[in-house]
C-alpha cells in the first residue's frame, strides 16, 4: 500500500516531481495525469476528505513556511514536501522566501495574514528574526539545525548521519587513501555538525582535510589544481548533493572517472539528481517524517498540549 508520495509516485508510474505540479502548479500537469494522480491519492488515502472539504468551505487552516532563496535544489525538495504535509492535513502553505545573503529588516508575515503557525528556516545570521517571529504569538517551529532553548526545533541529526556516512566511504578504501570534506562558505551550523560527523570517524588529522570554499568557482579551480598536481583524494564527501554534483562535473570534464578514480559522495538525496541519471552515496534526511513531526507540534500547540520534547533530531538513511 501506497503511504507515501514517494510510493504514490512508484505506484502509478509518475515522478514525485510531477505529483508536486499537479498539487501546486496543475496548469503545467495534462489533464489525463491529474485525474490518475487525483484518484490514486483518494484511493490510497493520501489526502484525507477534511482537507478538500476544508478547502471548498474557504476556511482551511493557514501555516506560513520561510526558507532560504538558493539554487541548491533540496530548497525545492524541502518545500515540496511540507507542502504535501500541509495539503494532506488540511492546511493551506504561505511561502516566504528570502535572500540569505541579506539579513532580513522585518518578520515576513504580518498581520494581514492569520496563521495558525509558522514554520522557519534561516541561517545563522538570521537568528534574531526568530525571536521577532515567536513575538507575534503564533505557534513557531523552527527547521533550522540552530540550537534554541525556547523554541520546538525539528531537523536532520547531522552529525550522526555525516558520521554513518564517513564510516562507509572510510570502509570502501585503504588505510594511505585521502578522504576530504568540501564545503562552500558560509557554514552553518548544520554543515559544522556534518564537519564533526566526517572527523568523528577518521584515524588522521581532520583539519588537513576539511576545506570550505569562498565560492564554486574557487572550488573548481582547486580541484583542477589537484587533477594537475596529482593530488586528488581518493574520496570526497561533499556537503550536500549539489556540491557533489558540481565536483562531479567539474571531475569528469577533466577526465577524471567517478568512482573509479574518486569517490564523491552527498548528503540529501534530493529526488532530481536521480531524475538527472546521476548516483552517488549519500543521506536521506527523511524530509516527510520532518514534516509530518513539525506539524504534530503545531498542532499540539494549537491545542495546548505540552511537549515532552522540543528538539526532535531525526537520524536518515545512508544511500550508499
Amino acid at each position: 500500500m501506497a503511504k507515501t508520495i514517494e510510493d504514490l509516485a512508484k505506484r502509478i508510474g509518475v515522478s514525485y516531481t510531477t505529483i508536486s505540479r499537479a498539487i501546486n502548479r496543475p496548469h503545467l500537469v495534462r489533464e489525463e495525469t491529474r485525474r490518475k494522480i487525483r484518484e490514486a491519492m483518494e484511493h490510497y488515502g493520501i489526502f484525507p476528505n477534511t482537507s478538500a472539504r476544508g478547502l471548498k468551505l474557504g476556511q482551511p487552516k493557514t501555516v506560513g513556511l520561510m526558507v532560504a532563496r538558493s539554487s541548491n535544489f533540496f530548497y525545492l525538495e524541502m518545500v515540496n514536501t511540507f507542502q504535501m504535509e500541509a495539503y494532506r492535513r488540511g492546511y493551506l502553505l504561505v511561502l516566504h522566501t528570502y535572500d540569505a545573503a541579506k539579513p532580513a529588516k522585518d518578520t515576513p508575515f504580518g498581520s494581514h495574514i492569520p496563521l495558525n503557525g509558522i514554520i522557519v528556516q534561516v541561517m545563522e545570521h538570521e537568528a534574531p528574526l526568530l525571536s521577532a517571529l515567536a513575538s507575534q504569538h503564533v505557534p513557531l517551529v523552527s527547521v533550522s539545525n540552530i540550537p534554541r532553548d525556547d523554541i520546538p526545533l525539528v531537523a536532520s541529526d547531522d552529525a550522526y548521519n555525516m558520521k554513518q556516512l564517513a564510516s562507509v566511504m572510510k570502509s570502501r578504501i585503504t588505510e594511505s587513501d585521502n578522504i576530504a570534506f568540501f564545503s562552500i562558505a558560509p557554514q552553518n551550523f548544520s554543515v559544522e555538525e556534518r564537519i564533526r560527523g566526517f572527523s568523528a570517524v577518521l584515524n588522521r588529522d581532520a583539519a588537513s582535510s576539511i576545506r570550505n570554499f569562498d565560492s564554486y568557482d574557487e572550488m573548481n579551480s582547486e580541484l583542477e589544481h589537484l587533477i594537475q598536481t596529482r593530488t586528488l583524494p581518493r574520496v570526497i564527501m561533499a556537503m550536500n548533493d549539489y556540491t557533489a554534483v558540481k565536483i562531479i562535473l567539474t571531475l569528469t570534464r577533466q577526465g577524471i572517472r567517478v568512482p573509479e578514480d574518486v569517490i564523491v559522495s552527498g548528503y540529501d538525496n534530493v529526488s532530481l539528481v536521480r531524475e538527472m541519471g546521476m548516483s552517488f552515496p549519500t543521506v536521506d534526511p527523511l524530509l516527510s517524517i520532518q514534516a509530518r513531526t513539525t506539524f504534530d507540534i503545531l498542532e499540539a500547540i494549537n491545542s495546548s498540549k505540552p511537549l515532552s520534547v522540543k528538539k526532535h533530531l531525526v537520524k536518515g538513511e545512508v544511500i550508499a
